[in-house]
């Protein structure tokens, strides 16, 4: 039986209105295929995607932001703004989904979640 060994693959680089998140994905050298994990230093809790990498050098790659969608407003002091993101990953020809959350408190909290 061979042992399954993660190599760091690519971050991405997702930008919207000045804040910015990044998803750091890990091949495998049994198929290929890609894994993210949230912690760059420690892939082992990293989760299994429905595609494969390219195998080609560690790199970072920014995301192409294609479309944006605002999915609820809520006008008062204590309100925010959540919006639906849309980003092309090039060097995989992927679409994939994020969230975007701006709240309006006095902590300015802004969000960037990956969605798949």
């Amino acid at each position: 039986m061979n042992s399954m060994v993660l190599s760091k693959e690519v971050t991405y680089v997702f930008k919207y209105a000045g804040d910015t998140g990044y998803s750091h994905h890990f091949i495998d050298n049994i198929e290929g295929r890609r894994y993210i994990s949230e912690d760059l230093q420690d892939p082992r809790m990293a989760q299994p995607q429905q595609f494969k990498g390219t195998g080609k050098s560690e790199s970072t790659i920014e995301a192409v932001l294609v479309a944006e969608r605002i999915m609820r407003e809520i006008p008062d002091s204590d309100g925010g703004v959540e919006t639906y993101l849309l980003y092309f990953l090039p060097d995989i020809n992927i679409y994939v989904s994020a969230l975007h959350s701006t709240w309006y408190d006095t902590a300015g909290l802004n969000v960037l979640r990956f969605l798949d």
